[in-house]
């Protein structure tokens, strides 16, 4: 059983993992247009962040919080549930989610939130714009997203422009439209190779010296 720690240690832990998420959201996220979104759901209070103390891997823990969101928090669409005391590789932790979802599964088969997880030691992979979205998910501590899935379905169109380029397709002068999800990780993809992912790297870099000082 880990030792109890001093209260005020315990805020300081906490105020510091939402200052460095804070940089990631605003640092990366948001300055590259990573999610075209961020920025209004932050402000206008759709988007929340948590910090977790939990230190262990407990998938029934992870469901507890998701189900205070679920049961409550109809005004929120997205939550990052940061956890700065879990010492796991990325694996592990995506293990743990992992878990966390087979758990909700089992009671709903659709549950209202979809979860995602990130880590400050996801590889860097540019060979598709798939693989790369992971790139894009190195947060400064180990943090599990939740989205709603009708945040979701909504991202799959934009129904203007869809449905111009779906008439531009059915005549014949265009090829089938991607959804909004698709355009966002291919935009990203050509923004990463058009200018190397060097300079997003110096920032995670930067980050993780401000986490470890």
């Amino acid at each position: 059983m880990a030792a109890p720690i001093d209260p005020v240690d315990l805020d300081a832990i906490t105020a510091e993992a939402l200052r460095l998420n804070d940089r990631y959201v605003r640092e990366v996220v948001e300055a590259f247009n990573v999610c075209p979104f961020a920025r209004g759901a932050r402000l206008s209070g759709a988007a929340v962040r948590e910090v977790s103390l939990l230190d262990a891997c407990d998938p029934s823990a992870v469901v507890a919080v998701v189900d205070r969101y679920e049961r409550g928090s109809p005004e929120v669409s997205v939550v990052q549930v940061i956890y700065p005391r879990l010492k796991v590789s990325a694996l592990a932790f995506d293990a743990l989610v992992s878990a966390a979802r087979a758990l909700r599964a089992a009671r709903e088969q659709t549950p209202p939130f979809a979860l995602a997880s990130f880590h400050p030691d996801l590889a860097l992979d540019a060979s598709t714009p798939d693989a790369l979205v992971a790139f894009f998910r190195r947060t400064p501590d180990p943090t599990i997203q939740l989205v709603r899935r009708s945040v979701i379905d909504a991202l799959t169109r934009d129904p203007e422009a869809y449905a111009a380029q779906v008439e531009r397709f059915l005549r014949g002068e265009a090829p089938p439209p991607p959804s909004v999800a698709a355009r966002i990780t291919r935009d990203n993809f050509d923004r990463v190779t058009r200018d190397g992912p060097e300079v997003i790297a110096a920032i995670y870099a930067a980050i993780a010296r401000d986490r470890r000082a």
